[in-house]
């Protein structure tokens, strides 16, 4: 056990030893003028006079990049920039969000499921978090494995927007309890 513990111990060593050790570079100069590094030494070479690079003591210039959050938020309906970037509710034009990715899908969400009442039916809220109009949403609640119920609602719902979505009273009856969000499937024509 202590033989292959000391192994163990001199093999690491070997390896922070051959890892810590930086390799000698070479210059050349040649004839023409033209400078040449190289790890192997040439003729006429001289070892290169080179600062010390380590990841530890190097400084990266820290990078943040430019959103619409101080601005009033995306405005997809402003078009792309002339980079192709989204252009924020202010104006500004330098953000680093892309309008191709950013403003060609809706999202949806639902947002409120009313209790079912009296008559039998129900409602859900379904809201629209983007700039760009959600196009032929659909709502459907599966009841079982085998069997969903489609929720008449609007043909479209505008950016940042809501729609409300009835369930028909026929098909209300069908249910024992109020849907949770779980119970849906929202969809449309263009949501991501």
């Amino acid at each position: 056990m202590r033989l292959l513990f000391a192994l163990l111990t001199l093999t690491t060593s070997f390896f922070i030893c051959a890892i810590s050790t930086a390799e000698t570079i070479y210059k050349h100069v040649d004839e023409s003028g033209s400078v040449t590094f190289s790890n192997k030494p040439g003729k006429n070479s001289t070892p290169a006079d080179l600062p010390e690079i380590a990841r530890s003591k190097m400084k990266l210039a820290e990078t943040t990049l430019a959103t619409c959050d101080s601005h009033g938020g995306i405005n997809c309906e402003a078009g792309p920039s002339p980079s192709g970037s989204v252009i924020c509710f202010d104006g500004f034009q330098g953000a680093a969000a892309r309008f191709i990715f950013s403003c060609s899908s809706a999202k949806l969400e639902i947002a409120q499921i009313s209790d079912i009442t009296k008559e039998e039916s129900f409602s859900v809220i379904v809201r629209n978090v983007k700039s760009v109009s959600a196009q032929a949403p659909e709502l459907y609640l599966k009841v079982d494995s085998t069997t969903d119920l489609t929720l008449i609602g609007p043909a479209e719902i505008e950016p940042f927007g809501a729609g409300e979505f009835v369930l028909d009273i026929k098909d209300a009856g069908r249910l024992s309890r109020t849907p949770k969000k779980q119970d849906f499937r929202l969809l449309c024509k263009n949501c991501s």
